[in-house]
């Protein structure tokens, strides 16, 4: 089932609040989508568009924040670190790498057509961490259940 805890959560907030807006009447009071006029709040909405700029550059502060302190190899047994190197630098590639190879051939035997482009965001979305990979990695290597590490203030 659905558990509460994780409906309130920030992310899943805002994206069930994309959804609501984007299905409503409300997504034509902040974003023009017919003729170029400017909607009643189209203000509010570049404001957030701003806002949103900031994030990929705030998620890395906080990340090298994080990985500051090092790691704590006794927080992760070696086999679960090895299972996460496997999986994240060998399985998830082959799986992109796949599906790429299989929708290639399916738009050659078919009339089905994908942008080239689309292959190369396949392998590169599956073969990189994201940023949240790393931070959850991180958080759980610091070892203190969840709190990002203190910086080092001494040379190791």
């Amino acid at each position: 089932g659905i558990n509460a805890e994780y409906m309130g959560k920030a992310p899943v907030v805002a994206v069930l609040a994309g959804i609501v807006v984007a299905l409503t009447p409300l997504r034509p009071l902040l974003v023009d989508l017919r003729d170029g006029r400017v909607p009643p709040f189209g203000w509010l909405f570049r404001s957030l568009l701003h806002l949103a700029d900031a994030v990929v550059p705030v998620n890395m502060i906080v990340l090298g924040v994080t990985l500051a302190g090092g790691a704590r190899f006794s927080s992760l047994r070696l086999g679960t670190n090895i299972g996460i190197v496997v999986c994240k630098l060998c399985i998830a590639p082959a799986i992109g790498v796949g599906t790429a190879v299989l929708l290639h051939w399916l738009a050659a035997h078919s009339s089905l057509e994908f942008d080239n482009s689309m292959y190369l965001v396949m392998m590169i979305a599956t073969a990189t961490p994201t940023a949240n990979n790393v931070i959850v990695m991180a958080t759980v290597g610091s070892g203190d259940g969840g709190a990002p590490s203190q910086p080092r203030t001494t040379p190791p």
